[in-house]
Order: C-alpha cells, then sequence, then structure tokens
C-alpha cells in the first residue's frame, strides 16, 4: 500500500517507473500533495525502477531527485542489482539537496540495487546538510568521467590556525612506519561536519576516469568534503585520475572493503584537516605518489593490509595529526619511503 508504480510495459504487473520523467512528475505530484497537508499516502516512500531498463538523463533531461524524506528508490520489486536497472549518461544522475519547505526536514533516502554509468560530471550529487543521510546498498558505477563519481559538498571548509606540534603516533606490528616531523597538527572536532552522510554497503566503483577532453581539470572517484563517507564492503577498482578516495575536513571510513587496480597521479586515498579509519580492508596493486596521505588528520588503520603497490613517493604518508596503525601489514610494495609520519 506504501509503494506507487505506473507498471513496466513489459510486464505490467511488476511495478516500476519506466522513465526518469515519470519518475520525477509523481515525486512532484507527492510533495505537492505533503505540502498541502494532503498527502497521499503515508511515509515511507518506495518508487521502483523497471528490471531490464535503461534511463538515459542526457535524452529525458530528468534525473533523479529525491524530494521527500524517507524516499527510497528499488531495481525491481526486491532492489537487487540482479535486475538490471541502468541509469547511463548525463550530467548528474542523482542529486541530494536539503529541503526547499521551512519547517520540513529529510533525513535519509535509500538507493538500491541500481547501475549507474557513463555520467560525465558527477554521478551522485549530495549537496545536503549533516541533518540528512544517503544510504547506496548493491549499487555499482562504472565508466563514469567529468569531476567525481561522488561528490558530498555542503559549504567551503573553514582555514583552521594550526599550532606546531609533532605527530603522535602509535605502531603496533609495523617496524616499517617511521615517526617524528615537526608539523602543524589540527585536531578534528565532529561538530565540523555540516554536510551529509553518504553510505555505500556492498557497492562498486570501477572503471571510471579522467578523460581528456573533459572541461574539468582533474577526476577523483569519491569526494567527501565536511560530511561522512562509509565504505562498507565495497570495491573500489579500475579506475584513474588524481584521487580514488578524497576527504577534507570529513570523516571518512573503510570497513571490510578493497581498493585495487587504481592508477593515480597523486595518492590513491587521501585526506586532509578530518578523520579517517581503515578497517579490514584491503589496498592492493594501486599506482601513485603515495597509496595513503593523510595531511593534519585523525588517522587509524586497523587489521589491514597495503600490498603489491607501487608508488613513486612512499605507501603511507601523514603529516601533522594523530595516527594509529595497529595489525596491519605492508608487503611488496614498490617504495622510496615505505611510511613516512
Amino acid at each position: 500500500k506504501r509503494a506507487y508504480s505506473i507498471g513496466c510495459s513489459s510486464d505490467p504487473s511488476i511495478p516500476g517507473f519506466e522513465t526518469l520523467k515519470e519518475l520525477f512528475d509523481f515525486s512532484v505530484l507527492e510533495f505537492q500533495a505533503v505540502q498541502s497537508g494532503q498527502p497521499i499516502r503515508e511515509p515511507p516512500y518506495i518508487y521502483f525502477l523497471c528490471p531490464d531498463t535503461i534511463y538515459k538523463p542526457d535524452e529525458e533531461g530528468y534525473y533523479i531527485l529525491p524530494l521527500l524524506d524517507e524516499t527510497y528508490y528499488f531495481c525491481g520489486s526486491d532492489g537487487s542489482s540482479k535486475n538490471n536497472c541502468i541509469i547511463d549518461g548525463g550530467f548528474t544522475q542523482a542529486q541530494i539537496t536539503p529541503s526547499h519547505v521551512e519547517g520540513y526536514v529529510k533525513h535519509i533516502t535509500g538507493f538500491f540495487g541500481i547501475m549507474f554509468q557513463g555520467s560525465n560530471f558527477v554521478s551522485i550529487r549530495a549537496e545536503s546538510s549533516n541533518e540528512e543521510m544517503t544510504s547506496f546498498s548493491d549499487c555499482h558505477w562504472t565508466g563514469n568521467t567529468g569531476f567525481a563519481t561522488a561528490w558530498s559538498l555542503y559549504a567551503p571548509p573553514p582555514t583552521p590556525s594550526p599550532t606546531s606540534s609533532p605527530t603522535n603516533a602509535t605502531v603496533n606490528s609495523v617496524d616499517t612506519v617511521t615517526n617524528g616531523t615537526d608539523r602543524s597538527r589540527f585536531l578534528f572536532n565532529e561538530n565540523d561536519i555540516i554536510s551529509m552522510s553518504l553510505v555505500f554497503t556492498d557497492c562498486t566503483f570501477s572503471n571510471s576516469y579522467y578523460n581528456e577532453s573533459s572541461e574539468f581539470p582533474d577526476f577523483y572517484g569519491i569526494v567527501n568534503v565536511r560530511g561522512k563517507l562509509i565504505l562498507d564492503g565495497c570495491d573500489v577498482y579500475n579506475n584513474s585520475g588524481r584521487t580514488s578516495i578524497a576527504s577534507e575536513n570529513g570523516h571518512t571510513r573503510i570497513f571490510r572493503s578493497t581498493v585495487r587496480n587504481n592508477t593515480n597521479y597523486e595518492e590513491t586515498i587521501s585526506s586532509t584537516l578530518g578523520k579517517t579509519d581503515i578497517i579490514d580492508s584491503q589496498i592492493l596493486n594501486n599506482k601513485g605518489k603515495h597509496t595513503i596521505y593523510m595531511k593534519e588528520e585523525e588517522f587509524s588503520m586497523t587489521r589491514s593490509e597495503i600490498i603489491d603497490n607501487y608508488v613513486t613517493r612512499s605507501s603511507v604518508y601523514v603529516v601533522g595529526g594523530n595516527a594509529s596503525i595497529v595489525e596491519t601489514s605492508f608487503e611488496r610494495t614498490n617504495f622510496e619511503e615505505q611510511a613516512y609520519l
């Protein structure tokens, strides 16, 4: 009773919207009904995409734009990527914005089983506040170019006034880490988080790259600015550009995930003026100046592996802040410095 559909032409018994325009039009209808105080249905607001369907934002002139709190998008009736719902091309494929109605707050949005491919700017533009979280489960990105695959940005970061302090490091079971530089130090504060949270579970990010014909000077994989980013059980592989996972003034958590076979002209994973936790993960076969680059950061790496990476400068480079590397192995890395803190 809570899900609305118009039915797929291939099988009307399967709930789903066949075009992004149909999806958008009904989203606006529901939004206006809620705004008028006469909602069509109670939340959650569940929308189904049709199985074995390719959606074309460029051709339709529409992308996914959640308007109501507790909005969820399912590929097919069960939200599985096996149902083959593909959003192909487009400047943007989904955009998350704060509510434009005073007093109405969006808290959560979810995507299940959707494939995003071929975006030429940013596939996922997450531009809401820290009151909102968007989760992606069993979603997959491939062949994106432009600026980034996913971008969380709400406001420009502040400029802290750092004080001179040596790096504080706790190192366990790793004898290849060197501690000791006197650099400016910034202590991360959760209150600095003003952007929204992005949570990716069992997702993949692959074969996205910097296109030399693009109007943008760099390509990033996932960008988190002053928000929270969680990768849980994800696989980031075969991408090329500046950085695969980048964060600034945010909190990034990489858990049970693999980052492999990426080629970056800067770092595979980088973060500045924030907090990064890497837990039970593998960083394998990546190329770049640094595998991991942390500046003025609260950084921890636990029960993880850094294996077979090619770096021109260092495997793990941490300047300022606090670092804890526990039960983490470094193996077969082509490096100038294994780890420099």
